[in-house]
C-alpha cells in the first residue's frame, strides 16, 4: 500500500496479503483505491502518493542526535514513572527473575508482584493513555516534562487545546485593548482597573497551569527548563506590585508603565509568536553590529561636518554646523529623515558645489549600503536561526516518539532481540488518540508501515506510523449506496469535470470555467465603480445594482457547484474557495440589511463591493507567474501575521511611554511658539498623543512619513528636554534601522524557502458498504 521500495504505476498493484500499492490514476489526484483482504470484502481503502513521501521524512528522524539538551533531560526525569507504570500494566509479568527484582524496587507504588494486586490508590491512568500523550507532543515538537498521573495529563489536554488557545487570546487582546480606554495615569482602582486585574490572574493561572503539571525535577529547576514561563512570571510579578502600589496611593508609580508588559505575556506564551519574536532578539545580535557602525559613520561625518563647515555656519548665520552638538544631531537626522538634507545642505551648495559631494556620500553609504547590510545580516542570521528552531523541533518530536515507543514496546527477552510495538498495542493506543476510528480503520493505518503484515513494527517504523497521524484522515463510506446515491455520484463526477475542462494556449492549462469567471470578475469590478457613480441617473443606478445582484447570484452559484463537484473536505481546503464564500456571505448579508433596513448604512453595501473586487486575485491566479507568487504568498501569511504582531508590539509599547509622557504637550501646545515649529503646527489635529488611538496614528505616520522630525520639533519647543530627542530618535531608528530591515530579511528567507511544490493533503478514506 504505501511501501517505500515499491514505485507509483499505471495499475492497481497488491503487496503482502492484498495490500494495493500507490497508484497515481486513482479516483482524484495522487489518490488510490482497492479493496484489501485485510477487511471484510465490502470495504475499500483509498490513500495518497504523498503519504510514502511524508513518511520517507520522518524516517530521517532517526539520523537526528537528540542527547545533551533541556528536552531530553525533562523526558529523563520522569523514566522512573514510566518504568513503573509499563510493569503495572503489563499482564503477563513477573515473566522473569530481573521483573521480579525491578517490582520491589519500584517502592514509589505499592505492588505485590506475586499476587498481581495494586495496593495503591485508584490508578486512573495506563500506558496506553501516557504513551497518546506522548505521540501527540512529537506530532507537534514538544517537551514532555510533565508528570503522567491523571491530573497532569488533564491540564496538559486543557493546555494544548485549541479552546484553551483561543479563550487565552481573547484575555490576551482584551488586556491589550485597555489601552484604548486608559489614560496613561495611576488611578484607584475603577471599572478597568478590575478588568486587568481579571486578565491577569487569567494569565498567572496559566503560567500556574504550567508549573503544576511540571515534574519535580522540572520544577526544581523550573527557571532554566522553562524561561519563558519564567518570564511571564516575573513581569506579573511586577505589574501586581505596580498596581498594589496604585491602589495604596503611593505616587512613585505615576504614570503606569507596566502596561507596556501585555503584549509579551501573549508572545511569551504563543509557541509560534515566541520562536519569532526570538528570531528577531537573535537577529538584533547582528543588526547591532551594523547600527554600531552606522553611529561611527555618523559620528565620523559629523566631525568632519564641523571641520569642514564651522566658519561657513557663522559666516552664512545657520546652525547647521555651528558647534559640534548640532553637526551630529543634523547627521543623525539626515541618515533617519532624507529630506531634511536638502535644507541642511543647500546654504553650502551656494556657496561651494563641491560641499554637495559630502552630503552625498554620507547617504550613500549609510541609506544605500549601510541600511541594505541591515537587511542581508537579518536574512543570514534569520536562516540559521529557523534552521536551528526546526532542528530543536525535530529533537523535541525524536524524544517524545521515542518515550512512547518505550512505553508501548515489549521488553526483548535477550539483548539480541529488537523492541517492537505489537497491533494490539497500536488499537489500545489509536483508543485515545483517535476515538472515532474503528479498530478495522486502525488496523489500516498500522499496516501503512507493517508493509511484511508481522503484527509488529520497530521503531523506524513506528515514526513513520506517527507521521501518518499528521496529515492523513480515516472516514467511512457506504460501497452500495443507493440508486439516488449512485446517480449523484455520476453528476458529481459529470459537474466536476465541466468544471475542470481546459485547453492548453502557449503551452499553459487554461481552464474554461475560470476564464468565464474571471470574466464575472471584471464585470463586477465595473459594477462596483459604477454604482457609485452619482452623475449616472436613478435609473441607471438602480440597473447596476440589480446587476450587482445578479453577479453576486452567479458567484453563489459557482460556490455550490465547487461544493458539490469536490465535496466538502477538498472545496474548503482550496484557499480561494474558502475567499469565495466569505465574499458570496458578506455581499448578501450586507446586501438584505440595506434592503430591508432603509437606516441601515450604505457605506457597509459599498464595503462588501469592496470585498468582492479583491476576487481579481482569483483572477491573476490563471496566469502560472501569478500562480507561484501567490500560492507561495498563502504559505506565508501566517510568518507575516507572526512578524506583524512582534513588530507592532514594539509600537504599543511606545504608544504606551508617548501616552503617558507626552499625552498632554502637544494637546496644549501655547499658539505663541507656533512659528517655532510651523511644520507640525499646520497638521496639529492629525498629530496628538492625548489617546491611545492617537498616538499609534502618530507614530504610525512618524514611522513612514519623511517629515517625522517636525513632531519631534514641536515637543522639543515645549519641553526642551533632550530626553524628547533621544525618545523620538530611538523610535524611528529602532522601526526603520532595525525592525524593518530584520522583517524584510525574514520575509525574503522565508519567501524563497517556500518556493516549493505543495504537498498534497493525504487523505486515507475506508469506504464501506
Amino acid at each position: 500500500m504505501m511501501d517505500g521500495s515499491r514505485s507509483s504505476s499505471g495499475h492497481h498493484g497488491r503487496g503482502p496479503r492484498g495490500i494495493p500499492e500507490e497508484d497515481d490514476s486513482a479516483l482524484s489526484p495522487n489518490t488510490v483505491s482497492e479493496a484489501t483482504p485485510l477487511l471484510p470484502p465490502h470495504v475499500q481503502i483509498e490513500v495518497s502518493k504523498s503519504l510514502k513521501e511524508n513518511q520517507d521524512k520522518w524516517k530521517h528522524l532517526m539520523d537526528i542526535d537528540a542527547s545533551n539538551n533541556t528536552a531530553q533531560q525533562m523526558a529523563d526525569d520522569i523514566d522512573v514513572d514510566i518504568e513503573a507504570l509499563k510493569f503495572f500494566d503489563d499482564k503477563e509479568f513477573p515473566r522473569t527473575q530481573h521483573d521480579m527484582s525491578r517490582s520491589l524496587s519500584l517502592s514509589n507504588i505499592m505492588y505485590s508482584p506475586l499476587s498481581h494486586d495494586t495496593k495503591t490508590a485508584s490508578v486512573d491512568v495506563n500506558k496506553f493513555m501516557v504513551a497518546a500523550a506522548f505521540i501527540e507532543d512529537g506530532i507537534h515538537g514538544r517537551k514532555i516534562g510533565y508528570r503522567i498521573d491523571a491530573q497532569a495529563l488533564r491540564m496538559v489536554r486543557w493546555f494544548h487545546s485549541t479552546w484553551y488557545r483561543y479563550l487565552f487570546n481573547v484575555v490576551g487582546i482584551g488586556c491589550c485593548a485597555l489601552a484604548f480606554v486608559e489614560d496613561g495615569q495611576a488611578r484607584p482602582l475603577d471599572v478597568w482597573s478590575l478588568v486587568e486585574l481579571l486578565c491577569l490572574l487569567g494569565f498567572s493561572m496559566d503560567v500556574y497551569y504550567r508549573y503544576a503539571m511540571s515534574s519535580d525535577k522540572t520544577k526544581a529547576q523550573f527557571r532554566q527548563r522553562e524561561p519563558w514561563a519564567t518570564l511571564r512570571f516575573v513581569l506579573l510579578v511586577v505589574t501586581f506590585a505596580e498596581m498594589g502600589l496604585c491602589a495604596a496611593g503611593v505616587s512613585i508609580v505615576q504614570p503606569r508603565y507596566t502596561r507596556i508588559f501585555r503584549p509579551f505575556m501573549v508572545i511569551a506564551r504563543r509557541r509560534n509568536i515566541r520562536v519569532v519574536f526570538a528570531s528577531f532578539l537573535r537577529a538584533l545580535k547582528d543588526v547591532a553590529v551594523v547600527l554600531a557602525l552606522t553611529l561611527c559613520v555618523v559620528l565620523f561625518f559629523g566631525l568632519m561636518g564641523f571641520l569642514l563647515f564651522a566658519d561657513s555656519s557663522v559666516i552664512l548665520n545657520v546652525p547647521y554646523f555651528a558647534t559640534l552638538g548640532d553637526s551630529l544631531y543634523n547627521m543623525l537626522l539626515i541618515q533617519s529623515c532624507l529630506p531634511v538634507m536638502m535644507a541642511v545642505m543647500l546654504p553650502y551648495y551656494v556657496q561651494s558645489q563641491w560641499s554637495a559631494l559630502y552630503f552625498v556620500v554620507f547617504v550613500l553609504f549609510t541609506n544605500f549600503f549601510l541600511v541594505k547590510l541591515t537587511i542581508a545580516v537579518s536574512y543570514r542570521r534569520y536562516k540559521r536561526n529557523t534552521e536551528k528552531m526546526l532542528y530543536k523541533r525535530l529533537q523535541k518530536r525524536k524524544i517524545a516518539l521515542s518515550k512512547a515507543f518505550e512505553l508501548l514496546s515489549d521488553d526483548p527477552l535477550d539483548e539480541d532481540t529488537p523492541r517492537t510495538i505489537t497491533l494490539d498495542a497500536w488499537l489500545n493506543v489509536c483508543r485515545f488518540l483517535k476515538p472515532k476510528w474503528t479498530s478495522e480503520e486502525a488496523e489500516v493505518v498500522f499496516y501503512s508501515s507493517d508493509v511484511q503484515q508481522t503484527n509488529a513494527v520497530d521503531f523506524t517504523a513506528f515514526i513513520q506510523l506517527s507521521s501518518v497521524l499528521v496529515n492523513a484522515s480515516v472516514s467511512r463510506r457506504h460501497r452500495r449506496p443507493s440508486l439516488f446515491i449512485q446517480d449523484m455520484k455520476k453528476w458529481q463526477t459529470r459537474t466536476r469535470n465541466f468544471l475542470l475542462a481546459q485547453t492548453t494556449v502557449w503551452g499553459y492549462p487554461v481552464i474554461y470555467m475560470e476564464v468565464f469567471v474571471g470574466f464575472l470578475i471584471c464585470l463586477s469590478v465595473v459594477q462596483a465603480t459604477q454604482v457609485n457613480n452619482y452623475a449616472l441617473t436613478n435609473s441607471l443606478n438602480h440597473t447596476w445594482r440589480l446587476v450587482g445582484v445578479g453577479l453576486l447570484s452567479l458567484f453563489t452559484v459557482e460556490i455550490l457547484l465547487k461544493l458539490f463537484a469536490f465535496g466538502s473536505t477538498e472545496f474548503f481546503n482550496r484557499p480561494f474557495c474558502q475567499f469565495d464564500i466569505v465574499v458570496a456571505v458578506v455581499g448578501w448579508l450586507f446586501y438584505a440589511m440595506t434592503s430591508l433596513v432603509p437606516a441601515f448604512p450604505v457605506v457597509f453595501y459599498d464595503l462588501a463591493l469592496a470585498v468582492r473586487s479583491l476576487r481579481v486575485l482569483k483572477l491573476l491566479n490563471l496566469f502560472p507567474p501569478f500562480h507561484s507568487i501567490l500560492w507561495t504568498m498563502n504559505r506565508i501569511i501566517p510568518l507575516i501575521g507572526q512578524l506583524f504582531l512582534v513588530i507592532l508590539s514594539v509600537v504599543y509599547v511606545f504608544a504606551i511611554l508617548a501616552q503617558a509622557n507626552y499625552g498632554q504637550v502637544l494637546a496644549t501646545f501655547p499658539d505663541s511658539l507656533k512659528a517655532n515649529a510651523s511644520a507640525w503646527y499646520i497638521h496639529k489635529e492629525e498629530f496628538q498623543l492625548d489617546t491611545f488611538e492617537n498616538c499609534l496614528v502618530t507614530l504610525f505616520e512618524e514611522a513612514t512619513l519623511a517629515g517625522w522630525n517636525s513632531i519631534m520639533d514641536a515637543l522639543f519647543v515645549v519641553t526642551q528636554s533632550p530626553h524628547t530627542l533621544m525618545f523620538f530618535f530611538t523610535y524611528r531608528i529602532t522601526i526603520s534601522n532595525i525592525l524593518l530591515p530584520i522583517f524584510v530579511g525574514f520575509l525574503v528567507e522565508s519567501f524563497s524557502s517556500n518556493q516549493k511544490p505543495a504537498e498534497s493533503y493525504v487523505v486515507m478514506s475506508l469506504s464501506s458498504t
